[in-house]
């Protein structure tokens, strides 16, 4: 499937990531495109995660498993909660 017509919405994204930012985070309504319009962006050492509806703790988990994929070591920790994960990818 060709991905059209967003060019904008790619500059923007490809930009704030030139910048040095190290979130991005998209959000809107479902089925528009987000998860394609980053799977567009990302490069190799990028870390793409996509949170859902598990429980919080699985969650964790899977996005330090994610994260442990790019760096070492990372997934042998338990984070109890989203800033002690943040700060610690940061």
């Amino acid at each position: 499937m060709k991905f059209l017509d967003r060019t904008e919405e790619l500059k923007r994204i490809t930009n704030s990531l030139s910048k040095g930012n190290n979130l991005v985070i998209l959000y809107g309504r479902r089925r528009i495109g987000k998860s394609t319009i980053l799977q567009q962006v990302i490069k190799e050492r990028d870390i793409y995660y996509l949170a859902d509806l598990e429980e919080d703790s699985l969650q964790k988990n899977e996005l330090a498993k994610e994260i442990g994929d790019k760096i070492n070591g990372f997934d042998s920790v338990i984070y109890p909660d989203w800033k002690s994960i943040l700060t610690q990818l940061n």
